[in-house]
């Protein structure tokens, strides 16, 4: 008997491809850190998630439109805890004590995210829920709560069509080359109940198809249906249940890997994963002939990639030589 025990995503047969010199911008939840951060080791041009990591396509869009249009932030949104100054915009990796400090912060991150994006090839969107907070006073959607009094916000679940139009006030703002991935992120949402998350997952996955549909370049990742459809299983998530464990993430990086990179990138990603296990060995003894023979077989295969720059690898590498 031959058969599969499990069923597979079908990608679509036709993605752009991405060249290892390509300049990619991801925005979204935490499991866009995940592919960022995969990028980065791989040697792409990436920048991961400037803003923090934002779970709701509403301030994704919000966020890039102000680092776009090069405005100034909304100063309003600033808050005094008591213990730090925050942004209902940004991740708490921005807090600080100095109010003065929060506002440079924020500053850089949307002048180097403007100045990136204008050579960008590839956006990719990660949704993480449909779910907001408005302010109540001033009706304002919020990315970030930051632990306030409840009492200051009102839950709303966006509709597919306040997505569609939150994307179109970015769109034609963006270079008119640049393609766009979106996907939504396997991460469940479960505090406000599985009932909730479905509905959430749905609206963002209606969003993404309705906007696949109206312009063009924009291709859908499933990530959230490898998870859910495909891996299916309890064993590839972390021992909270709901964020995918290293075994998940890097079976989604393979599937994405196979569906955008070109054939070079895919055979440079294939030497230097070997090349990051060797830079990555740590032995019992540093001093042993045999390691320091590994070191310098190892700095002369890098210094045989030409493909990007390597130089602090070697650097780092040299150190550990003992003359």
């Amino acid at each position: 008997m031959n058969q599969v025990f499990r069923t597979t995503i079908q990608q679509e047969l036709i993605y752009p491809k991405i060249n290892l010199h390509d300049s990619v911008l991801l925005l979204g939840s935490c499991f866009s850190e995940n592919i960022g951060n995969k990028l980065i080791d791989h040697k792409f041009q990436t920048k991961s998630n400037p803003f923090g990591i934002i779970f709701n396509p509403v301030s994704i869009f919000n966020l890039l439109e102000c680092a776009l249009k090069a405005h100034n932030f909304e100063e309003e949104k600033l808050i005094n805890t008591g213990e730090k100054w925050v942004h209902y915009d940004y991740h708490s990796s921005f807090n600080a004590q100095k109010k003065e400090v929060l506002i440079e912060h924020i500053k850089a991150s949307l002048n180097q995210t403007n100045e990136f994006v204008r050579n960008t090839k590839y956006l990719i969107l990660t949704f993480g829920t449909a779910y907001v907070y408005r302010l109540k006073l001033s009706k304002e959607i919020v990315a970030n709560c930051h632990k306030m009094p409840s009492s200051l916000f009102e839950k709303e679940l966006l509709s597919i069509d306040q997505i569609t139009a939150s994307f179109k006030s970015i769109h034609k703002l963006l270079p008119k080359d640049i393609k766009i991935i979106l996907t939504i992120s396997p991460v469940r949402h479960i505090k406000d109940g599985f009932t909730n998350n479905f509905m959430s997952k749905s609206t963002l996955r209606m969003a993404c198809h309705q906007i696949e549909a109206e312009f063009p370049n924009i291709h859908y990742f499933p990530s959230y249906e490898i998870m859910m459809d495909d891996l299916r299983d309890y064993r590839f998530y972390n021992s909270d249940m709901l964020h995918p464990s290293e075994v998940a993430v890097e079976y989604i990086w393979e599937k994405f890997s196979n569906a955008f990179f070109t054939d070079e990138t895919k055979a440079f990603i294939h030497r230097w994963e070997k090349l990051i296990k060797a830079l990555n060995h740590r032995p019992f003894q540093k001093e042993s002939k045999e390691y320091q023979q590994f070191l310098r077989k190892t700095i002369a295969k890098l210094e045989g990639i030409k493909e990007v720059d390597v130089s602090q690898e070697i650097a780092q590498l040299r150190e550990l030589i003992i003359e």
